[in-house]
């Protein structure tokens, strides 16, 4: 089970996010749990390997001004945050079941939002491959347009945000 919730003012008044992953045997009694704190993230997406929670760091922040009126009904929740284009993406590797490990964050050389992961997998070399649905701009609600079939029109955003399918390989051994 993941579990995340936005911490208000967070650090330096931006905003932080904490996740926690909780895992259960057969009888529900938790057999793992880890929590991780950073800075305000958007995600609704991670995966699961033998070893790892991984989680896209996709960079955002908070519109202050709007949370009031998100709280009072007059704004809907993807109105209190923006993507935050000019920081770079990076993936989190938090440790399942060795609480002394460090949680690796490894960072990316551009901005990406990934929507979705595909297979993710560790293999024997102590790589870890990732794939995931990343987009290099993030339309606003009124961009994103919805065909009569239910699926996004990419054609019709007019902020030309392109989503393509990424393969990417963390190297563990090199993360230290």
């Amino acid at each position: 089970m993941c579990r995340y919730k936005m911490v208000i003012p967070g650090d330096e008044g931006k905003g932080n996010t904490q996740i926690e992953f909780v895992e259960f045997d057969d009888n529900f009694d938790v057999v793992t749990r880890r929590e991780f704190t950073t800075r305000f993230i958007v995600f609704h997406d991670w995966a699961l390997t033998e070893n790892y929670y991984v989680v896209p760091k996709n960079p955002a922040y908070l519109r202050w001004g709007n949370i009031l009126q998100f709280t009072l009904g007059l704004k809907v929740g993807v109105d209190v945050f923006a993507m935050e284009e000019e920081t770079n993406g990076e993936f989190v590797l938090i440790p399942r079941h060795d609480e002394a490990e460090d949680v690796h964050e490894v960072k990316s050389d551009a901005f990406f939002n990934c929507f979705h992961f595909g297979p993710v997998f560790e293999r024997k070399d102590k790589r870890t491959n990732l794939s995931s649905m990343v987009a290099s701009s993030i339309p606003t609600p009124l961009e994103a347009k919805w065909d009569s079939t239910g699926k996004t029109n990419n054609s019709r955003r007019s902020s030309g945000a392109r989503q393509v399918w990424r393969r990417m390989e963390v190297c563990l051994h090199r993360l230290g």
